[in-house]
């Protein structure tokens, strides 16, 4: 008989502990909407409240160790109007706070709104002669509504939403942009604009805002990769000018500029827009076709909550499956601490950021729902890229739709910032500019699908980098873009640009339908590097790859700049050994302005235009310019692919895999 070894004696006795629950303590607690914060937080008799249920399960967790804590949410609402704060849970324990049935359980920051009535006489006169017969009006302080926060701004804003349909505040046009007549501020600047907010408009509706209380104006006043809400001093209505407000917009405004008007009960003409007249505390509403009454859950954003969820310095903490809902801020920030997990969460309808990470390292956020928000869907900083010391951070497995709902540029559905990322399974849509930007080093994004968005604003990408030649280590791979072309008078929107200097991303292995403007392709790089566009797939693209290097010295010249020298040699170090051995490519000389990029081994499929700029350092090989009338699949197909020397693009494998909220 053989003898059976100590060491595996001893792994014996341990695995059948385990089996019978004698290793690391689980404990089990409940909070319900029915519970009782008397009770002992038992399946049978939970807690009512969740304030209260986590005081209650932090206290254990400070007496205990090796512990596994799970917090059971059952489904219902649960009114959060102060943020619900994780702080310094850590050690050998962990805690898991997750709904009873995923996307149930709902953390609540907003009131709803009951008890419509029709409008009086006196108000009806305000609202066009063909809608006063269909708005209702609400009393909010009947309700004990007494904050109406503001109709614009990062935060504090009072948002409504009809069946979780975010509904529009009365605008005009109700589709589309006005256009500035003229710009009369006595400051000239080189382009003819001017630095004074002084327009001329001689449009009926503008003129009616010099009734209004609190009209605001949003617009791209300048350029349109740059908007802002501007709010009106004075008007002259004999010479049809209007006086905005300091401070004026950062870029000045100029004749033929976008914009339109915003948050004027006079406009309230459309099913879906609302106004609240702050002063008297009502809310006048359009509902829109087909609402019930009580029956549909029309509410208004109340909380302050900032934000409703926070994690600070904590190790393995989990929230899987709750909703959170309805604030004025961010839903849930990460602040430090490692390994803390957002799973499956349905995060909507907040005015700032869905998921805020600052900090820390190993953060997960898979196969949630995000929607509906202010600002970004998530937004993220994490590891350091001087020492290339990775994040770890995961976002994996998520939806992330109809984001940038107020400011709507460069607030993307992923933004991050520093070392370490891995972006991949999701899907993007529905945003006003881009669906990505990483400011940084080692970030991957892989296996993603991105379509419509870059909707409204322009010289802007799906993905979108700029102005720092330290940034590498970036990888596209696998994903597939659909429908990014721009709308009306947007002629510069890629699926990708690499703006300024981008260099050294390599864009592999992706698919492109549909993709590019009138003056971006595709695949947009403007002045830099090192970067490798191979074995993509191209189909019905206006062009397929847009490579604009900086003239003679003018590569030199930018890198020359005190800015730009304060990132390449103090941020970090491009000619430091870890960063040359990271990067091969940073051996040769940065500030050398010969500019080598790489477009090789790509599909190109019924694009009128392939490279529409081409010079002597832009390195082509084995790219196939073809007509075809098979379905992308086919053409995607690694069987057709094989056939002109390509590998495999995946498509198969792109987008979400079993979210649950598809």
């Amino acid at each position: 008989m053989k003898k059976i070894s100590y060491r595996l004696c001893v792994a014996c006795v341990f695995l059948c502990l385990a089996q019978f629950g004698f290793g690391a303590n689980t404990l089990k607690y409940y909070v319900s909407p029915s519970g009782n914060d008397r009770s002992d937080g038992m399946r049978q008799t939970p807690w009512k409240t969740i304030g209260y249920a986590l005081e209650r399960v932090k206290a254990v967790l400070r007496k205990s160790q090796d512990t596994d804590v799970y917090l059971y949410v059952a489904s219902g609402d649960y009114e959060v109007m102060q943020t619900i704060d994780f702080s310094n849970l850590q050690g050998s324990n962990s805690l898991t706070v997750c709904a009873l049935e995923k996307g149930k359980a709902r953390l609540v920051g907003s009131k709803r709104i009951v008890n419509f009535r029709s409008l009086g006489r006196r108000e009806a006169k305000r609202i066009p002669s063909s809608a006063r017969s269909k708005v209702l009006c609400a009393d909010l302080r009947v309700m004990g509504i007494t904050d109406y926060g503001v109709a614009v701004g990062d935060y504090h804003r009072a948002d409504l939403y009809c069946n979780g349909e975010r509904q529009q505040m009365a605008r005009y046009p109700n589709d589309g942009f006005l256009s500035v007549e003229d710009a009369l501020g006595g400051t000239k600047q080189d382009d003819g604009s001017t630095v004074e907010g002084i327009l001329r408009h001689s449009d009926t509706h503008v003129l009616m805002l010099a009734d209004e209380a609190d009209p605001y104006l949003f617009g791209y006043w300048h350029y349109n990769w740059y908007d802002s809400y501007e709010t009106i001093e004075r008007m002259d209505k004999r010479t049809k000018t209007l006086y905005l407000k300091k401070p004026y917009h950062t870029y000045g405004y100029k004749k033929g500029a976008r914009f339109y008007i915003v948050n004027a009960l006079c406009e309230l003409d459309m099913p879906g827009e609302y106004y609240i007249d702050r002063t008297a505390g009502v809310l006048y509403w359009y509902p829109p076709k087909g609402f019930r009454g009580d029956a549909d859950e029309v509410v208004l954003s109340v909380s302050e909550a900032s934000p409703m969820v926070t994690i600070t310095n904590c190790e393995r903490l989990t929230l899987d499956g709750l909703a959170l809902e309805g604030g004025r801020r961010s839903a849930v920030k990460i602040k430090n601490g490692h390994d803390n997990r957002i799973l499956d969460c349905h995060i909507s309808r907040f005015g700032d950021n869905g998921i805020e990470i600052d900090g820390g390292k190993g953060h997960v956020v898979r196969g949630c729902l995000i929607e509906q928000v202010g600002l970004r869907g998530i937004s993220a900083y994490g590891g350091d890229r001087a020492t290339l010391d990775n994040a770890g951070f995961i976002v994996d497995n998520n939806i992330i739709r109809n984001v940038s709902n107020y400011k709507h540029t460069y607030q993307q559905s992923v933004f991050f910032s520093g070392c370490g990322m891995t972006v991949s399974h999701n899907y993007f849509t529905g945003n006003h500019s881009s669906a990505m930007r990483f400011d940084g080093n080692n970030v991957v994004a892989e296996y993603n699908k991105i379509e419509n968005v870059v909707t409204e604003s322009d010289d802007q990408g799906g993905f979108d980098a700029w102005g720092d030649a330290s940034y590498r280590g970036i990888v596209l791979r696998y994903n597939y873009w659909k429908g990014i072309r721009g709308h009306g008078s947007i002629n510069k929107v890629a699926a990708i640009r690499l703006d300024d200097v981008i260099s050294g991303v390599n864009i592999y292995g992706n698919v492109f339908e549909g993709c590019g403007s009138k003056e971006f392709s595709a695949v947009t790089v403007h002045g830099g590097k090192d970067n490798v566009i191979q074995n993509n797939v191209f189909l019905d693209c206006q062009s397929a790859v847009l490579v604009l290097r900086y003239e003679g010295k003018y590569w030199a010249t930018q890198l020359a700049t005190e800015r730009m020298q304060e990132k390449l040699f103090k941020t970090v170090n491009v000619r430091s050994k870890l960063y040359q051995k990271a990067y091969p490519e940073l051996k040769k000389d940065i500030m050398s302005s010969v500019i080598v990029n790489t477009v090789s081994d790509n599909l190109v499929v019924n694009c009128p235009t392939f490279l529409p700029n081409d010079y002597a350092h832009l390195v082509k090989r084995n790219n196939h310019v073809v007509r075809s009338t098979e379905p992308l699949q086919s053409l995607a197909s690694e069987s057709n692919l094989k056939k002109y020397g390509m590998e495999p693009v995946y498509l198969e494998q792109v987008g979400t895999r079993n979210n649950i909220y598809e």
